[in-house]
């Protein structure tokens, strides 16, 4: 086997695509340099066979044949048992502009798939084509070998795909542990999708294409390493003898043929790769309606479109007609403020559904409006009637009839106001200089005449006496006095006003042994005389 090389570049990290189920396939013709899609073609010798016959294998959902008779590929599982599964993923659009999603088989690393020939349907002259791609490249310390076709499983005797960070990529024939080519291929990358082609003849001359390019061309009449056996196996190699000459990555479109393809056929079977790509059209359905009840039902008609890129698929074309129904009707409102063209109205239709539709349209007459509305007023002179003519909603005349009627000026008494002597306080605009009434100017909203009283407050005096005897201390508005004395405060009345209070404070002395006092403690002089002069000015103390 070939030696494992460790010294190699770091793996590559690539994107995985897959390929769009072909339910039905449509032939168009594409034709662009950027397009790397490529079914592997492999001749395959055939001993004679009665006619020319084509096994295809869509690879969208299963792993059989279109054909009745063909055998299904046999999934080759990896050291772990694992196959691979359809995927859907989106077309590249490298490849193909429209986009749009394709069904594809997924094959796991080490993992492949394997064409049955026991029967002998691959002689010595056949092709084989399909659509594939691998998801990895090999890394650092993997080899840089990967295998796509051969027909000796365990043995290097196929196509391989060299990855060398050193040199470069290469499409290699091997026999053995001997490279017989090794043709530059440079381009190949993990994200496009590659159609190959290997044509061998009974000759013994193969043939490989990339992509419709003729890539090589070999003499196999004396190794016959590319004489079918029972098997043609792809993507993996004996997993036994060395498991890392694979990589994972997906297929589609595998197409096996009994004969040889010329060359001019193997080079022009690229125009139409976005169609294999984009697979075979799935069933299409129209819908139809109709007022005939024997029109109705379901017919279904199946026939077949080829492409050259990939595999014939069934198409159906299901034609699904329904009973629309009777003559429907519509009814329709309107309001006129014409007489003439009040009234209703039938007209007969024919509706998308080629049934009959009868419209009623109902044209009501609207009549003319009158609105009364009455306004009070201060004025005599505005008293009155006036009517403004207008166009309703419907477009009729419409009469406002506006009635104005004299209201009588009546007084609003608003409340009293209290102002301090000396003050001039403003009332509706105007300085009240005495007390009274005073009103403001007539309001047109209500007729009404605002008024205020004013009232003027004086300023207060209060002179008020108290007596203490000797020794006692009286306090009054800050101040304190132990004498006889006048003491004043300044404060502001209820009104807002300046009010000065003030005690007359007297202190008396004590009683003499010879004054009388009663059976209470109280002392009553004989006589008073309130003079102010100190002496018997209370009555009692």
């Amino acid at each position: 086997m070939k030696q494992n090389l460790t010294k190699y570049f770091s793996k590559y990290i690539i994107s995985k695509v897959t390929i769009k189920h072909p339910n039905m396939m449509q032939i168009r013709l594409h034709t662009s340099a950027a397009i790397l899609i490529t079914p592997l073609l492999l001749l395959v010798a055939v001993h004679s066979s009665p006619a020319q016959q084509t096994l295809c294998y869509p690879l969208t959902n299963n792993l059989s044949s279109q054909s009745m008779n063909a055998l299904d590929l046999e999934p080759l599982p990896n050291l772990n048992g694992q196959t691979g599964n359809f995927l859907t993923v989106p077309v590249p659009q490298n490849l193909c502009s429209g986009g749009g999603t394709m069904q594809a088989w997924h094959f796991e690393d080490n993992a492949g798939l394997a064409f049955n020939n026991s029967n002998g349907f691959l002689g010595c002259g056949y092709t084989i084509e399909f659509l594939f791609k691998f998801d990895e490249l090999p890394g650092l310390f993997d080899s840089p070998w990967l295998w796509i076709v051969g027909f000796q499983g365990g043995q290097d005797n196929g196509i391989f795909l060299e990855v060398n960070p050193l040199f470069g990529t290469f499409l290699e024939i091997w026999q053995g542990n001997t490279k017989l080519q090794m043709i530059p291929f440079s381009s190949f990358n993990t994200n496009d999708w590659y159609k190959f082609t290997l044509v061998r003849t009974c000759s013994g001359l193969v043939s490989v294409y990339v992509n419709c390019t003729l890539m090589t061309t070999f003499n196999d009449n004396t190794a016959q390493i590319f004489l079918p056996g029972s098997k043609a196996i792809f993507f993996q190699d004996d997993p036994a003898i060395l498991t890392g000459e694979a990589s994972p990555g997906k297929v589609r479109d595998m197409k096996f043929s009994n004969y040889s393809l010329t060359a001019t056929e193997a080079a022009g079977n690229c125009s139409c790769l976005c169609d294999a790509l984009n697979g075979c059209s799935v069933e299409f359905i129209q819908m139809l309606t109709t007022c005939d009840p024997a029109e109705v039902g379901t017919v279904s008609e199946v026939f077949q479109v080829s492409s050259l890129c990939g595999c014939a698929c069934d198409s159906i074309s299901t034609t699904i007609t329904s009973l629309v129904g009777a003559a429907d009707t519509t009814f329709l409102d309107f309001t006129t403020c014409d007489p003439d063209q009040a009234g209703v109205a039938v007209q007969y239709f024919q509706n998308i559904g080629g049934c009959d539709s009868v419209v009623v349209t109902t044209v009501q007459l609207s009549i003319s409006d009158t609105t009364y509305l009455e306004v009070p007023t201060c004025e005599e002179s505005s008293v009155g009637t006036i009517t403004i003519d207008w166009t309703n909603a419907q477009g009729c005349d419409s009469t406002v009839v506006i009635t104005t009627f004299y209201l009588e000026p009546d007084t609003l008494f608003q409340g009293i106001l209290q102002a301090c002597s000396g003050a001039a306080p403003v009332v509706f605009g105007n300085l009240a200089n005495g007390p009274g009434f005073y009103c403001g100017d007539l309001s047109p909203d209500d007729c009404s005449i605002p008024c205020l009283e004013v009232v003027f407050n004086d300023t207060q005096w209060i002179q008020l006496d108290t007596m203490l005897a000797e020794g006692e201390v009286f306090e009054f508005a800050g101040v304190e006095v132990s004498d006889d004395a006048s003491v004043c405060g300044f404060f502001e009345n209820m009104a807002g006003c300046d009010s000065t209070v003030c005690y007359n404070v007297v202190f008396e002395p004590a009683l003499s042994s010879g004054e009388a006092i009663n059976d209470w403690g109280i002392y009553v002089p004989t006589a008073f005389s309130p003079n102010g002069d100190g002496v018997n000015d209370y009555f009692t103390r």
